[in-house]
């Protein structure tokens, strides 16, 4: 998070916010979520979410 804070992309994205509004209904479900590094072998998810990529 510290990174968008040093290098806004716009002032109309707030990564907090995208963030929230996507772990949200997962939370109401009660669903397990994991976060995870961009290098994970995902194959065992059934569901990846992806806020916003960094390549890096």
């Amino acid at each position: 998070m510290w990174s968008w804070r040093a290098q806004v992309q716009s002032k109309a994205f707030n990564f907090s916010k995208e963030l929230l509004r996507l772990y949200e209904p997962f939370y109401k479900l009660n669903s397990r979520i994991d976060v995870v590094p961009t290098d994970r072998d995902l194959s065992a998810y059934k569901v990846v979410l992806v806020p916003v990529a960094i390549n890096g």
